[in-house]
């Protein structure tokens, strides 16, 4: 039996979704609870750097169907079915109020699991169920990666935190197996004292008993479809989803395939945007597949406007205002119209080619899923709770060249561009009419990278930080820097690129990194290294760049090496924006190998 609480299937229906006021519902905060589950486990590993930290979940039975609909309003959620009406008397999936209805149950269940913490009793209590579970043989000697506690992070000495609970499924945590013991058992109470005491000859057991035998409390979990790992601290994609996307991508869209459907594109999304859950670089390729369905939806106008009437009809409709009703039912007319147009268009049956960038996008994906690729699908989860940085670099470009610098790490770089680069950017053209102009958004997002680079090589080459996996902070004063720093470039085709080569060096990377915006005048540092001028030549020697005024204008540099960025790498950089050369896996990976750059002090060593 299905209730839908939404279709309209002409535009004057009425659903219940439409009508149901929401404005005092509880707010749904379920959101945070994976974000905050991640943050309590740094916080333990903080003040428990060498104790083993266990995982457990709980999944509620029907979380929705608990809150009840009052008598008087049965009928109104009721629905036609096999010849009878049935009344709704539980929340139903698809209603505006049911995820809401559940939020104070929920809540009331985390916090009773905190005020229930300590109470031994109810370990004996609930004995019957925690017979139920296992525990897993941890490694005493395994290697446990430590957290580094910061402004944001400090740690935390609570031994009743609450149990996070995300929609229906309970997430805890414990240092010992007594701890979860009690923990477990508060839960237990806690779902028992707001849901029922368990009687299945009137009601369902709310501790949904089948999941429950299958938990082995261990320090690795899979938790809410991702593996929770407290050792490493990290968190992974499962194995055998990484094998699922991978036989997707070699059914569905093997290399001969030609054209797609929308439904297809947008499942390969949804599995890759489940991907990036478990590997954060992958977030910042998901807009480029996003683009082609964009565009494979524009398509999809075209071809309903000339071949669906239906269609057609809609949107002369929309475009002319033109609507056989009242003018105080225009709105519901429209709104259906928009709805049913967008209906048509999502499931039309119409096949679109593969064109040559998406092409690329899927094979840039499928030699990561490779098995010998080497990736490790996982995020530290240092790099995926707010954090204060550890390092801090600015950079900027103009259009003769670039620069940058990290003072908490000692550097310092300087890069003059190519001349067959400045010959396209607007210091040798007046426009882009030939399209081959070079951005200075394209040469600003180059300063990130370099950046970046220098970084990652002083984080893996000094003793820079104990921290194994540190966060620097970048700062640009370039909008489009930043936007595609920490989110994509979804115009620039360079940008793409150069977006996809980012990706690769961040791949099973120790370093994470943020950005943030400066203003030009804030940035007087970078923004006068990147316009260094070259010294003109004599007859005794050739053109150079003096270095040796920067330490004098700015003593705050005295201290820090010049980086000498590898010239395979920046030589890949400039094919990439030169020729839009598609980025290489393995030969980035190639190069990876190798050091980065290299820092040179003022005495030349």
């Amino acid at each position: 039996l299905v209730w839908d609480g939404t279709t309209t299937l002409l535009a004057l229906d009425i659903v219940m979704n439409q009508v149901t006021p929401v404005n005092r519902e509880a707010p749904i905060t379920f959101g945070y609870v994976k974000i905050q589950l991640y943050i309590d486990i740094y916080n333990t590993r903080i003040s428990h750097p060498y104790v083993i930290i266990l995982l457990g979940l709980a999944d509620i039975k029907a979380c929705f169907r608990f809150p009840r609909i009052h008598p008087d309003l049965t009928g109104a959620f009721g629905f036609m079915a096999g010849g009878f009406y049935n009344l709704a008397t539980a929340m139903v999936f698809g209603s505006t109020t049911s995820a809401s209805s559940w939020e104070p149950f929920r809540r009331g269940i985390e916090a009773l699991s905190v005020a229930y913490a300590d109470r031994l009793d109810l370990v004996i209590k609930h004995k019957y169920y925690l017979d139920m579970i296992s525990w897993a043989e941890e490694d005493q000697t395994t290697k446990i990666t430590p957290a580094f506690p910061c402004a944001i992070n400090t740690g935390t000495m609570d031994a009743s935190l609450p149990a996070r609970i995300y929609v229906d499924d309970a997430l805890l945590l414990g240092i010992s197996r007594r701890q979860m013991e009690l923990r477990l058992a508060a839960l237990i109470e806690a779902i028992f004292v707001i849901m029922g005491t368990p009687d299945t000859t009137v009601r369902q057991c709310p501790l949904a008993l089948d999941k429950w035998l299958d938990l082995i409390v261990a320090s690795r979990q899979r938790m809410l479809g991702l593996i929770v790992d407290t050792n490493s601290m990290t968190v992974g994609i499962p194995p055998d989803y990484v094998a699922e996307v991978f036989d997707l991508l070699n059914t569905t869209w093997h290399s001969h395939r030609r054209r797609f459907t929308v439904g297809e594109a947008q499942r390969l999304t949804g599995k890759l945007g489940h991907l990036a859950e478990g590997a954060n670089w992958v977030f910042h390729l998901l807009t480029h597949l996003y683009a082609s369905i964009a565009y494979a939806l524009s398509e999809n106008k075209r071809l309903l406007s000339d071949m669906s009437p239906e269609f057609r009809n809609i949107c002369l409709s929309l475009k002319t205002g033109s609507f056989p009703c009242s003018v105080k039912d225009q709105v519901k007319h429209i709104n259906f119209a928009m709805k049913r147009a967008a209906h048509l268009v999502h499931h039309a049956k119409f096949q679109y080619n593969i064109n040559k960038t998406m092409r690329q996008e899927i094979e840039f994906f499928r030699e990561k899923l490779l098995p010998e690729s080497g990736i490790a699908w996982e995020t530290p989860i240092a790099h995926i709770i707010p954090r204060t940085p550890t390092f801090t670099s600015f950079g900027d470009s103009c259009l003769e060249g670039a620069g940058g610098y990290c003072i908490s790490l000692g550097f310092w770089w300087h890069i003059p561009f190519p001349e067959a680069v400045i010959q396209r950017t607007l210091k040798r053209k007046k426009d882009n009419k030939d399209g081959l102009l070079i951005s200075i958004n394209v040469l600003e997002f180059v300063t990130v990278v370099v950046n970046y680079c220098a970084a990652l090589h002083c984080v893996t080459t000094t003793s820079a930080t104990d921290d194994p996996y540190p966060v620097l902070l970048n700062v640009t004063d370039n909008a489009s820097a930043l936007s595609w720093t920490t989110g994509a470039c979804k115009k620039s085709k360079v940008g793409r690129l150069l977006a996809r080569f980012f990706c690769s060096l961040m791949i099973n990377s120790p370093l994470g990194i943020n950005s943030k915006w400066i203003s030009t005048d804030d940035n007087k540092i970078a923004d006068d290294i990147s316009r260094i001028k070259r010294e003109s030549a004599t007859e005794d020697s050739p053109p150079f760049f003096d270095y040796s005024t920067l330490t004098q204008t700015y003593p705050e540099l005295i201290h820090c090496s010049s980086f000498k960025i590898q010239p395979e790498l920046i030589s890949l950089i400039w094919e990439i924006v030169l020729t839009e050369r598609w980025p290489c896996h393995d030969e980035i990976r190639r190069l990876r190998l190798k050091p980065l750059g290299k820092l040179i002090t003022s005495s030349g060593d």
